[in-house]
């Protein structure tokens, strides 16, 4: 496999592919790594990278996983949105204020560190995570490679890129007897 192409392979199967061998947990690091420094300048999709600490833990990672342990997620590389507390890290919520670094991990941070995911980083939120689209003052405006302006990036993330001029402008979500129980814009609307 193009190691260009294990970005675009699932987490269970990366874990599958580490664990048999066909990968090393320090690889497949990169090929984020990597992705990340050639696409984040136009996409700024990470708040913060952990170059030094990733590829540490990732070197940890495959220590465990040539000593023939096994994990769900052992040598796995995943991201956390800045709204999730990350020991080392400024939790900024998307918004401007910097205070000091957290201490200990989120609860959702220790469980998959405890599965043995390698945590690349946090990537950006909305601005205090109360507007429909990832754009803030301090951070710019997220985007995906297919985003078009004004887009939310969550809405992207559902629509395959060049698939989006069959946008529904309105969505009716049905009740439980079949009927549309509400009328209100999709999420491509918004922004």
């Amino acid at each position: 496999m193009d190691p260009n192409d294990l970005a675009f392979v699932g987490a269970a199967e990366q874990a599958q592919m580490l664990a048999d061998g066909e990968i090393t947990a320090p690889v497949l690091l990169e090929v984020y790594l990597e992705r990340i420094e050639r696409l984040d300048s136009q996409l700024r999709a990470y708040r913060v990278v952990r170059y030094d600490g990733a590829r540490e833990e990732a070197e940890v990672a495959q220590q465990r996983l040539d000593a023939g342990e096994r994990l769900p997620l052992l040598g796995v590389p995943i991201a956390v949105k800045d709204d999730v507390d990350l020991a080392g890290e400024v939790t900024t919520y998307g918004g401007g204020g910097h205070g000091p670094a957290v201490t200990a991990d989120a609860e959702l941070v220790r469980r998959l560190r405890a599965a043995g995911a390698v945590v690349i980083g946090k990537t950006n939120v909305p601005e205090l995570m109360m507007m429909p689209y990832t754009e803030s003052l301090t951070f710019g405006a997220t985007r995906n490679r297919g985003t078009p302006p004004g887009l939310p990036v969550a809405a992207v993330a559902a629509v395959p890129p060049r698939s989006l001029p069959g946008w529904h402008r309105w969505r009716s979500d049905p009740t439980a007897a079949g009927r549309s129980g509400s009328r209100r814009p999709g999420v491509e609307c918004s922004g």
